[in-house]
């Protein structure tokens, strides 16, 4: 389940070659200004930037492709 996420070591969130960042309950966990991988509520995978934008910092979409490995 996505609730166990946090805890697998090893787990890398990329988009393309570029790593989107560690994987956290909560966007808090990231420092102000570096990406985070948070498990939503609806049990997608939500990739953010603490206090900015995945978006404007990744060139990422609703829907953007990513690759989580183990």
């Amino acid at each position: 389940p996505h609730a166990d996420l946090p805890e697998r070591r090893g787990l890398r969130v990329l988009h393309g070659d570029v790593e989107l960042g560690l994987t956290a309950v909560c966007y808090q966990a990231a420092g102000t200004g570096d990406p985070v991988a948070v498990p939503g509520s609806s049990g997608f995978l939500e990739i953010a930037v603490n206090g900015g934008s995945a978006a404007e910092d990744f060139g990422l979409a609703p829907g953007a492709v990513i690759d989580v490995r183990f």
